[in-house]
């Protein structure tokens, strides 16, 4: 694993992780809004997202 930086303020130079915050929100919002449940539950929601996107198998990056 390596750490990257990028500059401030520009999230289209990070691709992957903006992809990544937009599933959380939507995995978040379809969980709420499929149970009928209150947004004072969102942060449990995308927690919870989280939990299972971290849990689902993805392909390997090629070498870069």
């Amino acid at each position: 694993m390596v750490h990257e930086v990028t500059a401030s303020y520009t999230p289209q130079h990070n691709g992957l992780a903006e992809r990544r915050n937009r599933t959380l929100l939507d995995m978040a919002g379809c969980m709420l809004k499929g149970k009928g449940m209150p947004k004072n539950y969102w942060g449990k929601a995308v927690s919870t997202a989280a939990y299972v996107l971290n849990r689902c198998p993805t392909k390997k990056l090629k070498e870069v």
